[in-house]
């Protein structure tokens, strides 16, 4: 119910974000945005993603618990007795967790892609990657059919 539209939010928060602190220090590629940047970017993204998604994670808790079993009753009660506040029960517990566990992993696929990307495209992002290496075509058929084709065999069919 909820990951779908926490991993929306989550990765389009992070995006963002990484965006504007981008626009903000006048650099041109997240891989050169400093890494204290995107610690934060994937940190706050963490938190506005459960921000938003934790009154559903507490309908589902409940209704996993048995205190009701429909929804939409669930969420008029909670509202009636707890208030809105109620939607939002745990949620102090939720984003402190987040924001370390979500910072840490952004942080670490940014390096991690930063180390393994070739020196060449970190200085010029606007350079054409070498083609391939020619691979001989080789026929559906599989390596029979390789060797069925082969110019040595040509010449004897």
């Amino acid at each position: 119910c909820r990951d779908v539209p926490y991993n929306t939010l989550f990765y389009g928060s992070y995006e963002s974000l990484c965006t504007l602190f981008m626009r903000l220090t006048g650099v041109q590629r997240k891989e050169e945005l400093a890494t204290g940047w995107v610690f934060l970017s994937g940190g706050l993204g963490g938190c506005i993603g459960w921000s938003l998604v934790l009154p559903f994670d507490v309908v589902k808790t409940r209704v996993q618990s048995g205190a009701e079993s429909r929804a939409l009753p669930l969420v008029r009660r909670i509202v009636a007795t707890e208030g809105v506040q109620g939607l939002f029960r745990g949620w102090t517990a939720a984003v402190v967790r987040a924001f370390p566990a979500n910072a840490c992993l952004f942080l670490g696929v940014e390096v991690t892609t930063r180390l393994l990307r070739p020196a060449t495209s970190r200085r010029d992002a606007t350079a054409v990657p070498p083609p391939p290496p020619a691979v001989p075509a080789v026929p559906a058929a599989g390596a029979g059919a390789v060797a069925a084709l082969s110019p040595r065999e040509e010449g004897r069919a």
